[in-house]
């Protein structure tokens, strides 16, 4: 399974970077975007390990629920 990398844009878009066979080149990718966007741009640099580019998307779209560490 491939390694996909994107761009998170504002309004949930996504930019395809591309994708890698290899985690070392994939995250060298990602870690040279982030330095490159900078921290206050407002944009993410993510990589997705899926077994489609469209799989990745969903993914990555999907909104996370916001966990709660602790006792219940």
């Amino acid at each position: 399974m491939p390694y996909y990398v994107y761009r998170l844009l504002p309004e949930n878009r996504l930019d395809y970077i591309g994708d890698y066979e290899k985690y070392q080149d994939a995250k060298a990718v990602v870690h040279a975007l982030r330095i490159q966007e900078g921290k206050d741009s407002g944009v993410v640099v993510r990589m997705m390990h899926a077994s489609s580019q469209g799989e990745a998307e969903r993914i990555l779209l999907t909104p996370r629920d916001d966990r709660i560490i602790g006792d219940d």
